[in-house]
């Protein structure tokens, strides 16, 4: 249980990285 614990705050870490990056992109673009 508490490695599912913890792999679901990586991917919630991951997530967070992706929206961060693809916002800055469309930041630059526009």
């Amino acid at each position: 249980m508490n490695s599912q614990k913890h792999s679901k705050k990586l991917v919630v870490r991951i997530n967070q990285a992706i929206y961060s990056l693809m916002y800055k992109q469309a930041k630059d673009i526009s």
